[in-house]
């Protein structure tokens, strides 16, 4: 899975701070992973290693951090503070996708499914509003 966070309330600055971070392996059938906080992605299973953050907007240099577990980077509060999860792409074993989330965009904007793919899986999101709601749970 390839996940990415913004901070949704500054879209004519290219939502920035924008990070990105991918599972280093596969959620396998019929399991559940919760990422509550990006420092302890990387204790999940599947865990989240590393967030690449392009932050230079909002005074802080682009970083690669590192999180993954006994090896933790911190990640500025100025950075976790203000973002929340906004997409997520999920690859399946087949090499198909869908992309779900919200984009860099205006706030209030619907979010946004690429759609069922050519086999038929489909995948559902709801809006996240706050951004205290910084939990992703997939199933």
């Amino acid at each position: 899975m390839k996940i990415r966070v913004t901070d949704p309330t500054t879209w004519p600055q290219d939502c920035h701070p924008i990070a990105y971070g991918e599972t280093a392996g596969p959620l396998l059938p019929g399991t559940t992973v919760t990422y509550d906080l990006m420092e302890k992605s990387g204790t999940k299973t599947p865990p989240i290693n590393q967030w690449d953050i392009m932050s230079h907007y909002i005074g802080i240099p682009d970083n690669i951090y590192n999180v993954s577990a006994g090896m933790g980077t911190v990640i500025p509060p100025a950075i976790t503070s203000i973002i929340n999860w906004q997409s997520i792409i999920i690859e399946f074993a087949n090499g198909e996708s869908i992309d779900l989330g919200r984009g860099c965009v205006q706030p209030g904007t619907p979010t946004f499914n690429s759609g069922p793919t050519p086999s038929g899986r489909t995948a559902a999101t709801n809006l996240l509003l706050t951004p205290n709601q910084q939990v992703i749970t997939i199933f």
